[in-house]
């Protein structure tokens, strides 16, 4: 079963994930297109795994910046 945030990574249309707290992940999320995450405070975040954007959103000029190494991957 899914967790409750690879639903929401997954879902599809558009959606604002909010992260509340440091959320240990595990191996790579997918994330469907039109997801905006944001960390509500200073002390949130993501730590361990990573996250994979699908082409359609990392193709885009303006996730050119999210495409640094060791930041993110896309398939």
């Amino acid at each position: 079963m899914p967790s409750a945030l690879d639903s929401a990574l997954q879902a599809a249309g558009a959606r604002i994930i909010k992260i509340s707290g440091t959320i240990a992940l595990t191996g790579m999320h997918r994330v469907a297109s039109n997801k905006t995450i944001q960390g509500a405070g200073s002390s949130s975040g993501l730590s361990g795994g990573g996250l994979t954007l699908d082409l359609g959103l990392a193709a885009h000029p303006a996730c050119a910046a999210l495409e640094k190494p060791g930041r993110v991957s896309s398939r």
